[in-house]
């Protein structure tokens, strides 16, 4: 008496893979997941990834997910011989295909940046001048697509404080002036544009201060912050 015993494998438990991304990396990120196993009875066996319409993909699968693109590819997937397992029932015969969903879970982390650090507000001011001196300087801010977003300012006198969009009597040199910032809020661009929003600081500081000077000429500087909060 002669018993065959069907080719057969079996596919085990899938393991979705699950990444964390954080916006704006400048290098392309790589992550590496054990999926599932293959169990086959004799033989050899080949896998590989099926888009939506069930056709086979021999160049990693791409798409988007969040806005994040991915190429989705596997490991080792040439064929691979196995013997030596038990035989799997109930599917018989050669040619088999086993095939399980696979989703592809991919975390994006909220990211809200400033290109580089900001420019100095330098200005220079006479005495009971009858002018006031204005200066600006821009801020570029790039955050994810739809995230909210607020900018504020913080003084030197309470660098601790909540962050406000206009700091009045701020004071150097015994002359007072004041900062704003504009616009106060608004909605992350992603990758449109580059995801670039332009924020302007800008400096009134009235005439006809006499300032506090013991020389003739006097120069003085104070840090403040700006707050991008998301």
């Amino acid at each position: 008496m002669t018993a065959t015993v069907p080719t057969n494998c079996t596919i085990g438990t899938l393991t979705d893979p699950s990444f964390e991304y954080t916006s704006f990396t400048t290098t392309d990120s790589t992550f590496f997941k054990q999926l599932t196993t293959v169990s086959c009875n004799s033989g050899s066996w080949t896998i590989d990834i099926r888009d939506s319409g069930a056709t086979a993909v021999t160049t990693p699968l791409t798409g988007s997910v969040r806005g994040v693109q991915y190429a989705l590819g596997l490991s080792n997937s040439s064929t691979v011989p196995v013997s030596g397992l038990s035989a799997v029932y109930p599917n018989t015969g050669t040619g088999q295909t086993q095939t399980a969903p696979l989703n592809l879970q991919l975390g994006v982390q909220t990211a809200c940046l400033i290109d580089k650090p900001i420019d100095s507000l330098t200005v220079s001011y006479t005495s009971f001048q009858p002018n006031a001196v204005t200066a600006s300087v821009p801020v570029l801010v790039r955050c994810n697509a739809n995230t909210p977003w607020t900018a504020g300012l913080q003084g030197p006198a309470a660098p601790t404080a909540p962050p406000v969009t206009s700091l009045n009597s701020q004071s150097l040199l015994g002359l007072t002036y004041s900062l704003q910032v504009t616009p106060a809020s608004g909605t992350g661009l992603g990758n449109i544009n580059n995801g670039q929003q332009t924020v302007t600081i800008g400096l009134n500081l009235p005439g006809g201060q006499g300032g506090r000077c013991a020389t003739g000429s006097c120069t003085a500087s104070a840090t403040h912050t700006l707050v991008i909060t998301y």
